[in-house]
């Protein structure tokens, strides 16, 4: 059925879409996002002739949204500010007058240097010596 439905859709478009289980005589396929769902929608006609004639028993196609779920792998790494950053940080927060805009400033760098505390220890045991290698 997979085949199939390749001989339909481009081959950007059937990378997209798979055929999930038959229910009921109807092929259900998953689609990666709305857009594509619809696209099956819009050729469905087309796809149930090419699906009867290599599987006359079925009757009819829909097709599902598949939810993807992001992985903690999948999502973006933490940015972290760079010393040159905070330096430069500092010195704008340090030419604004008192205010809301330097104090958002300030506390960001609060939070670059806690971030860069909790780093330390891992880089000490990664590959500088500390004074346990002495």
């Amino acid at each position: 059925m997979q085949h199939t439905l390749r001989e339909v859709l481009s081959e950007a478009q059937a990378r997209h879409i798979r055929v999930a289980y038959e229910d009921e005589k109807a092929v259900v396929f998953e689609a990666d996002s709305g857009a594509m769902a619809a696209r099956i929608r819009q050729l469905a006609p087309r796809l149930l002739t090419a699906l009867r004639r290599r599987f006359p028993e079925v009757a009819g196609v829909r097709c599902e949204v598949r939810i993807a779920q992001r992985t903690p792998a999948a999502q973006a790494p933490k940015r972290r500010i760079t010393p040159t950053g905070e330096q430069a940080l500092a010195g704008l927060a340090g030419t604004l007058p008192a205010g809301d805009l330097r104090d958002a400033l300030e506390r960001l760098l609060r939070g670059a240097k806690q971030s860069h505390g909790q780093d330390q220890s891992l880089q000490g045991e990664e590959g500088e010596p500390d004074s346990r290698d002495q």
